[in-house]
């Protein structure tokens, strides 16, 4: 198989089934993620986990964007095993041989709690908790920065969070995913492409699992292997998809501050998701004016 631009030895299709080089299957990942970053200025906070996708994502952006203008954070939820403290220090390890500043925060630090102890406390599932809580820790951390936030969410996670929110019922969530929030340089890169690009680049991830995903699977995991079966017996579909669904647009920012915390919570609702959590699990929630 040779490369469709050049002639040379081919390594991989990228998302549009082209046959692609080393050198042209890369420029592909990176070509579309910078279109992503086109008119973003100022201070960003990448939001790290140690994983194939978000060391992808810091390899990406210091080829695209001022390092020094980057900070990249790990957020270690406290979940059995501790295996993600081995991904923050790779992660930081990583961030340091790019140029990129690197902090670790924990849930321990930021609500009193770790994950481990709230899932003992709640009756909900630890991909709830640590989702709410998670996202909460990096809007507490971009504020403190004045940075917007930057994730490593791939094509796949996006249809993932689609179909979740359709099997809900929650049409404004599911609108959202057009709102650009938070900036998704790889919301349209495949996760098989993001893999690939990571052994092309030689980055080394983690091949360990959360606890939580093997012994409590979540709807989103199930939903995962579906599409992926899908994306096989029809090349494309997730991105088609992507790009048609773009154009529905997305609704007005709605958001009110919580009562509570002061931070933005959906219409409807007095006091945050944070907030209602941290009273049934005995955990701390920061304040807005206190950032």
């Amino acid at each position: 198989m040779r490369c469709e631009l050049c002639g040379r030895r081919a390594v991989a299709r990228d998302a549009f089934g082209r046959a692609l080089c080393k050198e042209h299957f890369l420029e592909s990942v990176v070509g579309r993620a910078a279109k992503e970053l086109e008119g973003v200025e100022g201070k960003l906070l990448l939001a790290v986990s140690g994983g194939k996708d978000s060391l992808v994502l810091m390899d990406i952006m210091a080829q695209i964007y001022d390092v020094g203008k980057l900070i990249a954070v790990t957020v270690v939820e406290g979940a059995p095993g501790g295996y993600r403290l081995k991904e923050a220090q790779r992660a930081k390890e990583f961030a340091e041989k790019l140029g990129i500043k690197h902090i670790t925060v924990t849930f321990k630090d930021l609500y009193g709690k770790k994950l481990e102890e709230m899932v003992e406390a709640g009756r909900l599932s630890p991909c709830t908790y640590c989702g709410v809580y998670r996202r909460r820790a990096l809007d507490v951390l971009a504020l403190k920065f004045g940075a917007r936030v930057v994730t490593g969410h791939t094509l796949d996670d996006e249809a993932h969070t689609a179909l979740l929110n359709l099997l809900r019922g929650s049409w404004d969530d599911l609108l959202k995913i057009n709102a650009r929030v938070r900036i998704k340089p790889l919301r349209k890169v495949y996760e098989r492409e993001v893999a690939i690009y990571a052994y092309l680049k030689r980055i080394p991830f983690q091949s360990e699992e959360c606890p939580y995903i093997v012994t409590k699977p979540s709807l989103r995991g199930r939903l995962r292997e579906e599409l992926f079966e899908y994306e096989e017996e029809k090349p494309g579909a997730l991105l088609r998809w992507r790009e048609r669904f773009e154009r529905l647009g997305a609704p007005e920012p709605k958001f009110k501050p919580c009562e509570r915390c002061g931070f933005p919570t959906s219409p409807g609702r007095k006091i945050c998701r944070a907030c209602e959590l941290a009273e049934e699990v005995g955990a701390r929630v920061a304040q807005k004016p206190d950032i």
